[in-house]
């Protein structure tokens, strides 16, 4: 048995527009926009974040898929796990994420295959469009 879903995040500044395919179930959602809801890659609210939550330790450099990297491991102030963090020398851009459980296994990974820091932007990259049959549930008012 096969499975799978889509999902699509729309940030346009003021908001955050989430899209959610899975069989079975469509729903897209409007809400405040809110930079802790948003996995960063880079910039100051990651930064803050790692800081902020966590006890942090500068580990050797590495290379990963052919990028020179800084790693930091941060280990949670209110837990036992922790996560290694892999950030280019060369534009800060943290390229892989390892979370390990309380154990050591690893329970998550994220890795950026592809970075482009000159990119082509079109005009509406960023304007959400509802998809077909959908309805959009506006959460944007909530506190």
């Amino acid at each position: 048995m096969v499975t799978g879903e889509e999902l699509v995040t729309t940030i346009d500044g003021t908001h955050l527009y989430s899209f959610i395919n899975q069989p079975g179930h469509k729903e897209a959602v409007k809400k405040k926009l809110n930079y802790d809801d948003v996995l960063q890659i880079a910039g100051p609210h990651l930064f803050r974040d790692l800081v902020t939550n966590n006890k942090l330790t500068l580990l050797p450099e590495e290379m990963r898929d052919n990028h020179a990297t800084k790693v930091i491991k941060a280990q949670p102030n209110d837990g036992s796990w922790e996560t290694i963090h892999y950030f280019d020398k060369a534009t800060g851009i943290r390229l892989e994420m390892t979370e390990m459980d309380a154990k050591g296994q690893t329970a998550l990974q994220i890795k950026l295959s592809e970075v482009n820091t000159n990119p082509t932007i079109i005009e509406d990259q960023f304007k959400f469009v509802v998809p077909g049959g959908v309805t959009l549930e506006d959460q944007s008012n909530s506190p």
